[in-house]
């Protein structure tokens, strides 16, 4: 796999490239802040991107149960469909091109007091189904109940051996992965079932933060993948993309192998990283390079008994 970043891609290239490749695959993830009241500013943004984005993905639309929408958010060329929110705030969406054929997949689509989330699924001709989600977590809310809708979600998808790409807001700061253990836990759960993200640079920027809570989210580690950020003032948020193609995905006959994060315990790590005599690693040597490859070895084989890793179940 390889993910290449950028903060803009209005003049870039290889975007446009990757993007126009009829066998390509792009999406737009972009928290608006209510769709109705900055629906125009939107659309500009659109038109000036000039990308015709397979699906993208809305979240805290402030489209709310029971209400219809206060305008008309329709785009022309696209499907619209939407879980609004049963508070105030909240509300996810998707546009979805029109020449693709999908189903909402909505055993797996919920809305709660805590997150939205709606799934579909791309049906693709002689090419594996591809399932998309847009969640919106509300801030500060019960992040147990949250984490166990999506292991349970991502787990059903994992059986139905199909690729999965889901994107949305999910105020929880990547950022802060190695200071707080509710981040750390986000991510390695995702790791587990092979999940990786593919933001990797602030997504709300203000006045006195920066944090990465809006993310896209991909479990194939096997195609080539364009994303980033739209440098864009609409909101305080940034608009996110990810683009990938088809015709990059490694052959079938290539073994693919990860890291299994799903058991990994940080404290007993460390504590045997640090009450290990390394004295004894590096005593029979003055030679840098021999030095360092003890060392190497005796931290691999650490690292292996802590993070195993797994061969990447391939999908016929």
């Amino acid at each position: 796999m390889r993910i290449q970043q950028y903060h803009d891609f209005r003049n870039n290239n290889d975007i446009a490239e990757c993007a126009s490749n009829s066998k390509g695959f792009s999406t737009l993830h972009f928290n608006i802040r209510s769709l109705s009241a900055n629906y125009d500013c939107f659309y500009h943004m659109l038109s000036e991107l000039n990308l015709s984005f397979s699906i993208i993905g809305i979240s805290e639309t402030k489209i709310i149960k029971d209400r219809e929408a206060l305008s008309n958010v329709n785009i022309i060329g696209y499907d619209l469909v939407s879980e609004p929110t049963l508070s105030n705030a909240g509300g996810v969406a998707f546009y979805i091109k029109n020449n693709y054929n999908y189903t909402i997949r909505s055993e797996l689509t919920i809305a709660t007091l805590d997150f939205e989330a709606l799934w579909i699924e791309i049906l693709a001709n002689g090419q594996p189904n591809l399932v998309c989600g847009v969640i919106y977590r509300h801030p500060h809310s019960n992040l147990q109940n949250f984490m166990n809708y999506i292991n349970s979600t991502l787990d059903k998808i994992q059986q139905e051996k199909k690729l999965c790409l889901f994107m949305g807001d999910f105020n929880i700061d990547l950022l802060k992965i190695d200071s707080h253990s509710d981040s750390e836990i986000f991510l390695n759960d995702l790791a587990s079932s092979f999940f990786q993200p593919h933001i990797l640079q602030p997504t709300r920027i203000t006045d006195h933060s920066a944090t990465l809570i809006d993310n896209i989210f991909f479990n194939s580690i096997e195609h080539f993948t364009i994303s980033g950020n739209v440098v864009y003032k609409l909101t305080d948020h940034l608009a996110n993309f990810m683009i990938f193609n088809n015709f990059s995905a490694l052959s079938p006959n290539i073994e693919v192998y990860k890291r299994d994060y799903s058991k990994f315990n940080e404290t007993k790590f460390l504590d045997e990283v640090k009450s290990f005599d390394w004295q004894i690693v590096l005593e029979n040597t003055i030679d840098p390079t021999q030095l360092f490859d003890s060392f190497y070895a005796k931290i691999s084989e650490i690292i292996d008994r802590y993070v195993p890793i797994k061969r990447f179940s391939r999908r016929e």
